[in-house]
C-alpha cells in the first residue's frame, strides 16, 4: 500500500517537550509555544501574523477585517476560483459576503481575472498545488484588496518575494498535509492593524485578559501540543519543500511521455503540497483512479468537482460558464507525494499509471 500522504512528525525531536508541557499542565490559551511560534511566522514572512484554529477560520477572519476596517462592503462580493478546495468559498459564505467564481489559467492553474465582468469587491486568489498566483499582475489589473488563500503555499516563492508576503492578508492553512504543518491550524499575515483586530476577534472578541467583548468573535485556537510540532516544522521546512521538489521532478521524468502537467513558472518555487497530473479526457482519468484504488495506490481527484457546481450551490451558478476550470478538472489526478515517498514507491506509482492507460 502507498498512501496518498503520510504526515513527517519528527516525533523524538519533539517529544520531550510535549511530555514536559503535558506535565505541567499549560497546554493552551497562547502559552510560550504558541507565542513563539507566531513570532518565528512573522520573522519568516516580514510582517505581523496571527495563529487560528484552521485555514478556513484565517480566511473568514481576514474577509471581517478587510469590512471592518472598510476597505469593503457589508455583504462584499469576492472573485474566487472555482477550481479550489471548497473551504475557500465556504470561507466566503460564512463572512455574509458572495463568491463570485472565476476561470483559471489552463497552464498554471492559478486565478484568471480577466475571465470575468462580474462586479466583485475584493480578490481571493489561490494557491494550487503550491503554485503561487501573480499577486503583481492581480494589483495591476485591480485596486481592489487582495486576501490570498495561501494553504498550499507556505515555504514557497514567487519571484525573489515568499508567498504570503504581498498581498493586503494572507491566510495560510497549517493542517497535517501543508508544507508547514501544527496538526490542525491556520494562519494570518497582514499589517499590524488587521493582526490585532483578528487576535481579538479570536478570542471571542474580547481583548487579551479583559472579560468584556468588544466584537461579536470566534474561538480560534491551537494548542501547545500544536505549537510545539508547528515550530518542529518550521526547522524542517526547506529540506521538506526541496525533497517535494525532487520527487516532482522524478514523477515528471518518468510520466513525460504519458499525461500533462501542470505548469510552475521559472520565477516559482512550488512547495508541491500536491502533484497533480492531466489525462487526455475524464474517462482515462477515472480509468486510471479506479486502477489505483485496487492496486492500493492513494489518489485524489484535486479539484472535482467544480465548486460552483456543488450540491451546496445548485441552482444558483447553472448559467455560469467556466471552459478552463471544468476542462481541468475533468482531466486531473493527483498522485502521491510526502517527504519520505522513496524511488521504489515512486517507480512503482508510475508503472500502475501507465499500465492503466
Amino acid at each position: 500500500m502507498i498512501p496518498f500522504y503520510k504526515p513527517n512528525i519528527y516525533v523524538d525531536a519533539i517529544k520531550e517537550e510535549v511530555l514536559q508541557t503535558l506535565a505541567q499542565g499549560m497546554v493552551t490559551n497562547w502559552g510560550s509555544n504558541t507565542h513563539k511560534l507566531e513570532e518565528n511566522i512573522s520573522e519568516y514572512l516580514g510582517r505581523p501574523a496571527a495563529l487560528t484554529a484552521c485555514g478556513t477560520h484565517a480566511l473568514t477572519f481576514g474577509l471581517l477585517a478587510l469590512e471592518h476596517f472598510g476597505l469593503i462592503p457589508k455583504n462584499a462580493k469576492i472573485l474566487v476560483p472555482s477550481f479550489t478546495f471548497y473551504a475557500s468559498a465556504h470561507a466566503i459564505i460564512w463572512a455574509n459576503m458572495t463568491p463570485i467564481f472565476c476561470d483559471i489559467n489552463p497552464e498554471t492553474f492559478t486565478i484568471d481575472i480577466d475571465s470575468t465582468n462580474e462586479h466583485f469587491d475584493a480578490i481571493m486568489p489561490v494557491n494550487i498545488f503550491g503554485v503561487h498566483y501573480d499577486t503583481k499582475d492581480l494589483m495591476s489589473k485591480s485596486n481592489k484588496p487582495i486576501i490570498g488563500d495561501n494553504s498550499h503555499g507556505f515555504g514557497g516563492y514567487f519571484h525573489n518575494d515568499r508567498n504570503g508576503s504581498l498581498e493586503n492578508i494572507a491566510c495560510f492553512s497549517s493542517s497535517i498535509t501543508k508544507p508547514m504543518q501544527t496538526i490542525e491550524g491556520g494562519i494570518v499575515a497582514a499589517d499590524e492593524a488587521v493582526i490585532d483586530f483578528i487576535k481579538k476577534f479570536r478570542n471571542w472578541g474580547s481583548p487579551s485578559g479583559e472579560y468584556n467583548c468588544i466584537y461579536a468573535g470566534q474561538w480560534s485556537k491551537i494548542t501547545e501540543i500544536n505549537s510545539i510540532v508547528g515550530l518542529s516544522s518550521m526547522i524542517h521546512l526547506n529540506i521538506s519543500v526541496n525533497r517535494k521538489n525532487e520527487i516532482a521532478s522524478l514523477y515528471k521524468e518518468k510520466l513525460n511521455d504519458y499525461v500533462e502537467f501542470q505548469t510552475v513558472p521559472q520565477y516559482v518555487k512550488s512547495t508541491y503540497k500536491d502533484f497533480s497530473v492531466l489525462f487526455p479526457t475524464k474517462e482515462i482519468r477515472d480509468t486510471v483512479s479506479t486502477k489505483l484504488d485496487e492496486k492500493r495506490i492513494g489518489n485524489k481527484k484535486y479539484f472535482y468537482p467544480p465548486v460552483h457546481t456543488m450540491t451546496c450551490f445548485k441552482g444558483k451558478y447553472d448559467g455560469l460558464k467556466l471552459p478552463v476550470t471544468n476542462n481541468i478538472s475533468d482531466r486531473v489526478l493527483c498522485l502521491p507525494i510526502y517527504d519520505n515517498l522513496t524511488e521504489e514507491d515512486i517507480n512503482t506509482v508510475c508503472t500502475a499509471v501507465i499500465e492503466a492507460l
